[in-house]
């Protein structure tokens, strides 16, 4: 569930949490309620004839017709829940990643353990929340070097490394690469290999 949510862009991720919370309630309201008032209903009335020779018979409804509305009201309200729990769970996660921006201010790496030392939480949380972060868009100009343990911005130049420009053997893109970082073809993401002089 985390990496389907972790999908979704930063900047929809409020107005997809408000709509889930929409749904749940119509699927509460017609899915239990309307349900629940038809299985309690035991009569039914009934009108034969014309306007002033009308005759009105009231017969019971039996059992077996109404436990469908039951079972219904039944399964919907599982869903219900489950919609309920996902909006929760966007709303929190996107107030947990507007910690990570601030920090990476300015920043051109960083490693994993001290970020989760500063939101005082696990270094496995902090990757998967940068790397949502990544994915959704929220922040484009990092990415993590899982060797070693960092957050690299895409700036950064390791002291040793040099910027050299690379054809895309898949597209034939160019793109600006730093010798000693791997990186994929910003035009078709295909994975970028500097060939031997």
């Amino acid at each position: 569930m985390h990496g389907i949510l972790s999908r979704i862009p930063v900047s929809k991720q409020n107005i997809v949490a408000k709509y889930l919370l929409i749904v749940a309630g119509i699927v509460l309201a017609y899915g239990v309620l309307i349900p629940a008032v038809e299985f309690t209903t035991t009569t039914e009335t009934n009108s034969s004839g014309a306007l002033w020779w009308s005759k009105t018979t009231e017969t019971s409804v039996p059992l077996d017709e109404r436990l469908p509305y039951l079972f219904i009201a039944i399964a919907v309200f599982p869903v219900a829940v489950l919609l309920v729990a996902t909006s929760i769970r966007l709303f929190t996660m996107q107030s947990r990643l507007r910690k990570y921006p601030p920090i990476l201010v300015g920043v051109e790496s960083m490693r994993i353990q001290q970020i989760a030392d500063i939101v005082n939480t696990n270094r496995s949380k902090v990757c998967r929340d940068i790397q949502t972060m990544i994915d959704s868009g929220m922040i484009s100009d990092f990415y993590i070097d899982y060797r070693a343990e960092q957050v690299v911005s895409k700036k950064y130049v390791p002291e040793r490394s040099h910027k050299t420009v690379v054809t895309c053997s898949g597209c034939g893109g160019k793109n600006e690469l730093i010798v000693g970082i791997t990186r994929t073809c910003s035009f078709c993401g295909q994975p970028l290999v500097l060939k031997r002089a």
